[in-house]
Order: structure tokens, then C-alpha cells, then sequence
């Protein structure tokens, strides 16, 4: 599906693939079907990822369609509650608790949880020791970039307490 990959280079697209998809089938294929058609690869001079840079080098190019648009249409079919979660763990960043996030959404605790056990239930995001993250790094920043409006941003920011993003942006 790569020509053109050694297989020390496809070794690194695997791996990248595998972190960023979490291992859902639609979001690996067409991570994969953007490389192999280039993912406008002339950003770059070498194979993607570049050895040392395998889970933290950008993308090369925007991700595709099919991709968005099933994220997209993923998230609308969420509960209400279930949405403003998801898109206050993207602002907040990885490892948000249920008090966080209930404080920056203004919910009671066990709406709070409901919507967490959602979320997981439906693999959008993984409960760990110390909070909630994303099961797929691209799907965080569809629903962060495409799914609230810069005053809800600010908003979630505002209520939780946080002075900034925990990705930096914005």
C-alpha cells in the first residue's frame, strides 16, 4: 500500500497510524490511504514520520474527508450531555477529571457521569488513574477544531478555571 517505504519507514507509519486511529478501522484505513496517495507529502523531503519524530511530527496535510465527516457525524449522534464532555475534555486536554469537567460544563455529578460512561462506552475516550483522555489523538482535534465556537472555548476555560487550552492553542 506504500511503495516507496523501507521497511524501517513503514514500521514508523504503523505505529503513528495505530496511535492516532486508536485502532478504528475507518480512521486507520484512511490514514493510510492518505499517505500512500501522498497527504501532500512535498512538505517534506523524507518519508512520514521522520525517524525520532514518529508520534509527534504533524501530519503533512489536512486530514481527509472521510475522516472529518465520520467524526463529524459520529459526534452529532451523541447525547447532549455527551458532546459538551467531549468537546471540554478537548479544550481542558487529556486527563480531565469529573470534577473538572462537571465544574467547567456546570453538571451535576451524575450527569457528569453518564455522559463519561458514554463516551467510554462508545470508545471516544478512555478513563485512566488520573482522568479522562482520548482514545484517538485525531479525533481530539476534529472535535476541537470543528466542533465549538472560540466563545464556548473560552467559556469551558473560564468556568474550569484554566487560564489556557492544555494542547497551547488558541
Amino acid at each position: 500500500m506504500l511503495p516507496g517505504h523501507d521497511p524501517v519507514a513503514l514500521d514508523r507509519v504503523v505505529r503513528r497510524v495505530a496511535t492516532d486511529s486508536a485502532g478504528v478501522p475507518l480512521l486507520a484505513v484512511e490514514l493510510l490511504r492518505a499517505v500512500a496517495l501522498g497527504l501532500d507529502l512535498g512538505t517534506i523531503s523524507a518519508n512520514w514520520p521522520e525517524p525520532l519524530r514518529t508520534l509527534d511530527q504533524s501530519l503533512p496535510g489536512d486530514l481527509p474527508d472521510a475522516v472529518v465527516a465520520a467524526i463529524r457525524v459520529g459526534f452529532r449522534r451523541l447525547s447532549p450531555a455527551a458532546q459538551a464532555v467531549l468537546t471540554a475534555v478537548a479544550v481542558l486536554g487529556d486527563l480531565a477529571t469529573p470534577t473538572l469537567l462537571g465544574r467547567a460544563l456546570s453538571l451535576e455529578p451524575g450527569e457528569t457521569g453518564r455522559a463519561l460512561d458514554e463516551l467510554e462506552w462508545h470508545r471516544w475516550l478512555l478513563a485512566e488513574p488520573r482522568g479522562y483522555s482520548f482514545v484517538a489523538r485525531i479525533v481530539r482535534q476534529v472535535v476541537e477544531r470543528d466542533m465549538l465556537t472560540r466563545g464556548q472555548r473560552r467559556r469551558i476555560l473560564d468556568a474550569a478555571g484554566a487560564d489556557r487550552p492544555a494542547s497551547g492553542q488558541r
